[in-house]
C-alpha cells in the first residue's frame, strides 16, 4: 500500500495538469464565443451555454485531486473515504462530458476520465497486491507507449488536446526517470498503462478503419509494456 500511496501521490499531480488545461480550454471557448453556437472543445461538440455548467465541475475535480495528492502523500486516515466520493464524482462528470463527445473522438481525454479510471484500477491493484521492478530496464519498456502519445501531440487539430497528450509524454518521462530507483514512480508506471488500455480498448471498440488499427496497436504496445512489470510474491 504505501507504493501505491506514492503512485497516487504523483499521478494526481499530472492529472490536476491536464485539468488546467481543460479549464483553460472550456474558459477559453466560453469567452471567445458568444450565442447560442455549437462549439468544440476538447473533443467535446457541444452547446456554449453547457459550458458554463463544466467549468465549475472543473474549479471542484481540479483542487480536489491536488487534495488527494497531498494526502496519499501524508497517508491520511481519510484519503480512502474520501477517495470513492472522488471516484464516484469524476465518473459522473466523464460521463457528461463523453455525451457530447465529436464522432471522430472515441473518449474525452480529460481530468475526470483519468482519475476515476486510475482510482479503478488502483483499487483493484490494493486487492491484487501488484509490485513493480525499478531499474533501468522496466522504465525503458515505456518509451513505445510514450511514443504512442507522443504521436497524438501533432494529430489533433485543437491545440488543448495536443497540449493534454504532451502533459502525459512530460509525466510519463518524469516517471520514468524516477521509476529507476523508486517503486512509486514504477507504481504509477503500472496504473498509466492499465489506465492506457482501457483508453485504447474502448477507442477499438467505438472506432473503424485505420483508427482502429492505430487503437490496437496502441492497446498492444501499452500490455507489452504491462509485461515487464511482476506480481508480488506472497
Amino acid at each position: 500500500m504505501e507504493q501505491l500511496y506514492d503512485a497516487l501521490h504523483r499521478l494526481y499531480i499530472i492529472y490536476a495538469t491536464i485539468g488546467v488545461v481543460t479549464l483553460t480550454a472550456c474558459v477559453y471557448t466560453y469567452l471567445t464565443t458568444s450565442g447560442n453556437v455549437i462549439v468544440n472543445v476538447i473533443g467535446m461538440r457541444l452547446p456554449r451555454q453547457v459550458l458554463f455548467v463544466l467549468l465549475p465541475c472543473h474549479f471542484v475535480l481540479i483542487p480536489w485531486t491536488i487534495i488527494q495528492s497531498y494526502s496519499a502523500k501524508i497517508r491520511a486516515e481519510w484519503f480512502i473515504s474520501n477517495e470513492l466520493w472522488f471516484t464516484i464524482i469524476a465518473f459522473g462528470m466523464s460521463m457528461v462530458e463523453n455525451m457530447y463527445r465529436g464522432k471522430l473522438v472515441p473518449i474525452v481525454l480529460c481530468i475526470c476520465l483519468y482519475d476515476w479510471i486510475t482510482d479503478v484500477w488502483a483499487g483493484i491493484s490494493a486487492l491484487t497486491k501488484p509490485a513493480v521492478r525499478t531499474g533501468i530496464k522496466p522504465s525503458l519498456a515505456q518509451i513505445p507507449a510514450v511514443l504512442m502519445w507522443f504521436m497524438w501531440i501533432f494529430q489533433s487539430d485543437d491545440i488543448f488536446l495536443s497540449i493534454i497528450a504532451l502533459v502525459i509524454v512530460a509525466g510519463n518521462i518524469y516517471l520514468m526517470f524516477d521509476a529507476v530507483n523508486n517503486e512509486g514512480a514504477s507504481y504509477a508506471l503500472l496504473l498509466l498503462r492499465l489506465a492506457d488500455v482501457s483508453i485504447f480498448g474502448w477507442s477499438l471498440y467505438v472506432l473503424r478503419g485505420l483508427p482502429q488499427l492505430i487503437m490496437l496497436l496502441s492497446a498492444v504496445v501499452s500490455l507489452l509494456a504491462l509485461l515487464k512489470f511482476e506480481r508480488v510474491k506472497e
